[in-house]
């Protein structure tokens, strides 16, 4: 669970989050919409620990572990995609060869990126950057994801291949997602906007 309790950030004159209440329940699926400086990004920086609330609270499990995709691609673009993808290993708790490879060959297989393994990254495109970066994150493991604009440069086909695995995994993960599309999950949603510096629950809920 991930409680927030009157969070308020504001920059300059502007307000971007204005007391702010929401518990986020492990098992969910939540998805953020938004105008743009609406402070969406701003609300998962917060959550993930990057941004500090001018007031307010943050309850988190010191047991749960974030995995963040930013809307920038944070990819070494000198290195390869298999390369990239083997540096987010080295970092990981679980430092055991055979597991990597039994991760690595299915995490490819699934998002297609076998036959881009050995392309650098500063020849891959956006939707191909997405999908390292979406890769790593499952490699990680985290309890909470974070996808900041993640379907934004993915085509269909690898859209729907990125919810088959949200939906696999959702049962014992908090998944909050920013995006300006309608998702096609098959399963049920809450449905979140940001508005004048508030979190609210969208009329409707998507299944």
């Amino acid at each position: 669970m991930i409680q927030l309790i009157n969070v308020f950030k504001r920059y300059g004159e502007k307000t971007i989050l204005d007391n702010v209440c929401y518990t986020f329940e492990k098992g969910s699926v939540y998805i953020i919409n938004g105008k743009n400086g609406s402070g969406k990004s701003t609300l998962l920086n917060i959550i993930a620990g990057y941004i500090k609330p001018d007031s307010g609270t943050i309850i988190i499990d010191d047991e749960q572990s974030i995995g963040y995709v930013y809307q920038e691609d944070l990819l070494l673009t000198n290195l390869t995609v298999e390369e990239n993808f083997y540096l987010k290993y080295l970092a990981s708790k679980n430092i055991n060869l055979n597991w990597y490879k039994c991760q690595k060959e299915e995490i490819f297989r699934i998002l297609n990126l076998q036959k881009l393994k050995d392309k650098k990254v500063s020849f891959l495109s956006g939707g191909e950057k997405k999908r390292l970066q979406f890769a790593q994150l499952l490699l990680s493991q985290p309890h909470v994801f974070l996808l900041d604009e993640i379907f934004s440069a993915l085509d269909e086909e690898s859209e729907n291949a990125v919810i088959r695995i949200l939906e696999k995994i959702s049962k014992d993960k908090i998944i909050i997602i920013v995006s300006h599309k309608e998702l096609n999950f098959k399963i049920e949603t809450i449905s979140l906007k940001l508005e004048e510096g508030r979190l609210i629950l969208n009329d409707k809920r998507s299944l």
